[in-house]
């Protein structure tokens, strides 16, 4: 575990690094896919790393990717924090292995290996039914999909849904005991969000509050009662009953269902309330600015991703541009 001073001095060189607008917009202007790879060469991607063909972009990002996580390992001044974001790839290697085992594919070539388990550990040990040593809520969700799998309820949205609930329960056992504050109330904020997004869809898909009950997270700041409340009330009514913190993304929530538009923009809202609890934080002397690098990094990654897909696909570049995201730093 890195002293946070030294840690922060470190963080500082990399921000500096962080793409800015500058360079996203010159990736939106390359004329073909092996055009703007060339920015990332130039920005040194995946330490030099070189392509056989710009199709194979995926390889240099993931390279990326893991360095990014490895630093944070390397910077983080409290485990408990880190450890937060690097698990999240450990659930989703649980949700490909799972979904992999009953459909009898071998899709282990599709793991990350940026979490805290060894990714070929895991999909030998979920093959096997052996899910000793696995965190505990990992455990119980992998063994109730065994079960439900049994029973016929074989679908992904349940291994999603299960693993989702187990992933945020092992969290908030792990910020308990979290020394920096922020990270507490982000990951709060992050299941506060999520649950208010499920609202809405399945106030859009016109699901019964039964379905939506069984999407809600626990542990969130908001209380399923209030999600209750605002499920069996009509949308036209939500505002007399918001929670003040989270009013904006309501009333946005609400226009967008009463005139049949596109939740991006929602979504895209909720991540604004994450990014507002950190930045704030992003010059102490703690683990935060190491955070806010990683995310601020994670963030580029998914922007170059969303810009290289779109030039292979050949989307307008007004559309990629419109969904980019905003840097923590």
């Amino acid at each position: 575990m890195m002293d946070a001073y030294f840690g922060a001095g470190r963080v500082g060189l990399l921000t500096v690094k962080l793409f800015t607008a500058d360079k996203f917009n010159r990736m939106l202007d390359s004329s073909n896919l092996a055009e703007a790879i060339k920015v990332l060469y130039e920005s040194n991607y995946g330490e030099g790393m070189v392509l056989n063909s710009s199709e194979e972009f995926e390889k240099l990002l993931s390279q990326e990717s893991q360095i990014a996580c490895q630093f944070l390992k390397e910077l983080s001044s409290d485990e408990k924090a880190s450890d937060c974001f690097l698990m999240v790839y450990d659930y989703d290697n649980a949700k490909i292995l799972a979904k992999s085992k009953y459909l009898r594919k071998d899709n282990g070539s599709l793991c990350y290996v940026n979490g805290l388990i060894d990714a070929k550990e895991m999909a030998q040990k979920i093959v096997n039914d052996d899910y000793e040593g696995f965190p505990i809520p990992m455990q119980d969700a992998l063994s109730k999909i065994d079960l439900e799998f049994f029973e016929g309820n074989r679908t992904g949205e349940l291994v999603d849904l299960l693993l989702d609930k187990a992933m945020y329960k092992d969290i908030l056992s792990k910020i308990k005991k979290c020394k920096t504050k922020s990270v507490v109330q982000y990951f709060k904020c992050e299941i506060d969000t999520k649950n208010i997004l499920t609202l809405l869809r399945a106030k859009r898909a016109d699901l019964g509050e039964d379905k939506f009950l069984q999407m809600f997270l626990e542990g969130g700041n908001l209380k399923q009662e209030w999600f209750l409340e605002l499920f069996q009330a009509p949308v036209e009514k939500w505002e007399a009953i918001c929670q003040p913190e989270y009013k904006e993304l309501l009333m946005q929530g609400v226009d967008c269902l009463l005139h049949n538009k596109s939740l991006y923009s929602c979504e895209q809202l909720a991540d604004k309330y994450k990014v507002a609890i950190l930045v704030p934080n992003k010059d102490n002397l703690t683990i935060e600015p190491v955070i806010c690098w990683y995310l601020s990094k994670m963030r580029e990654i998914d922007n170059v991703r969303m810009i290289l897909v779109g030039l292979s696909c050949g989307i307008e570049k007004t559309r990629i541009s419109e969904r980019l995201k905003v840097l923590y730093v």
